[in-house]
């Protein structure tokens, strides 16, 4: 989520009451929290390359059928091609991701996107995606993130894609049917980064959503041990 510089939804934008029906309904979609922290390292890397994974989050959350997805009860530990991006939906309080040695981690303190499908026009322009997707972040009304790792409090980026096409399933998570909808671009935002892996153990990441002190998500990440039946001599 933009919480750090988001702008204001554009007030000429005027969304149906098909599209704001959309945005309670599925909350899973609308606002997924995962976990969140970054370190100098990590900070540094480009942001294309962050926009990247966001963008290959969302479109493998959209783009797997039920019961497979997951934010309705697959794998939440999701490979986006040898990193590990752990997603949850917005108030579960624990998530445990076991990874191999040596595996890269994207981690989201907090995310939404908007898609054609949720405004009903599958031509929908980016500017509009991104106004969606703004008041979607900037009505979920989150506060300042306080994010944890081995109980030392880290820093979170900004992320922000462009649009990224999809084609939804069948049996998708937004339960659209029309087949003029099926497809088309959609826009996330995030805060979150990308971590060089974590040495082999347990390790505890906190997420504390409006700074008050009452942690809003536990993950635990496991680490195999190298020269595990899983990992790498």
């Amino acid at each position: 989520m933009r919480l750090s510089r988001i702008r204001a939804a554009a007030p000429g934008v005027a969304f149906s009451r098909r599209v704001a029906t959309s945005m309670l309904c599925r909350g899973l979609l609308a606002a997924a929290i995962a976990l969140g922290l970054a370190t100098p390292s990590a900070s540094a890397l480009p942001d294309k390359k962050l926009e990247e994974l966001l963008g290959s989050l969302w479109r493998t959350v959209l783009e797997t059928p039920l019961p497979e997805n997951p934010l309705t009860g697959g794998d939440p530990c999701v490979d986006l091609g040898g990193v590990t991006a752990p997603i949850a939906p917005l108030g579960t309080p624990e998530l445990t991701c076991t990874v191999k040695p040596g595996t890269k981690l994207f981690v989201l303190a907090i995310t939404v996107e908007c898609s054609a499908t949720e405004l009903g026009d599958p031509e929908a322009t980016e500017e509009e995606l991104l106004a969606c997707a703004e008041e979607m972040a900037a009505a979920a009304g989150f506060g300042p993130q306080v994010v944890t790792v081995d109980g030392q409090t880290v820093s979170l980026r900004v992320i922000e894609t462009g649009p990224v096409d999809y084609a939804l399933p069948a049996d998708n998570i937004l339960g659209e049917t029309d087949p003029d909808l099926l497809s088309g671009q959609f826009v996330a935002l995030g805060l979150g980064t990308r971590l060089p892996p974590l040495p082999p153990g347990e390790h505890e990441i906190t997420i504390d959503t409006d700074g008050d002190g009452d942690i809003d998500n536990t993950t635990t990440i496991i680490v195999e041990p190298s020269g595990s039946p899983n990992g790498p001599p």
